[in-house]
């Protein structure tokens, strides 16, 4: 007596392959989407603290007594690597896969997404101190920009301070 074997067929070997070869990229993908999305909402977060925490130096009256925002030369980084505005802590500093001092100060005063200088990058944030007439600002400011960068939009997010919205 014989026994009968039981098992798979080629064809159906072949088929179950395939469905796996085209459910591994989808899946991979679909994750990458996903860091991607988490990572914006990181720099989101980040970028909407630091913002928080400039507008209470202002309304706490941080820097020398006066209702002002910190100018390029209030920016500063402890050795724990924080950023320090008018001497206050900003405890969130590094961005999404950064381990270093993130919040960079504005070389110009365009107060557009695409003219700021430097740019925002993944790592990067950068802070415009500015003047209530626009100018550039090194100490008691009137206003200021933040800006970050979005990788799921590919372009540059800005968050104006509450005094010039």
């Amino acid at each position: 007596m014989y026994k009968k074997l039981h098992g798979f067929t080629l064809v159906e070997l072949v088929i179950v392959i395939a469905v796996i070869g085209i459910l591994v990229p989808v899946t991979m993908f679909s994750i990458n989407g996903l860091s991607t999305t988490a990572q914006d909402r990181e720099r989101e977060s980040d970028a909407t603290s630091i913002a928080r925490q400039l507008e209470l130096v202002y309304t706490n009256k941080v820097i020398g007594g006066s209702a002002t925002y910190p100018g390029t030369s209030s920016v500063t980084a402890n050795a724990a690597g924080e950023a320090i505005f008018g001497g206050q802590t900003v405890q969130i500093t590094k961005a999404p896969g950064s381990s270093t001092f993130d919040i960079l100060a504005a070389s110009n005063t365009t107060q557009t997404t695409t003219g700021v200088s430097p740019q925002p990058s993944k790592g990067k944030y950068v802070y415009q101190p500015l003047t209530a007439l626009n100018a550039a600002c090194s100490s008691q400011c009137g206003k200021f920009n933040l800006y970050y960068w979005s990788e799921a939009k590919k372009t540059v997010i800005m968050i104006k301070s509450m005094r010039q919205q």
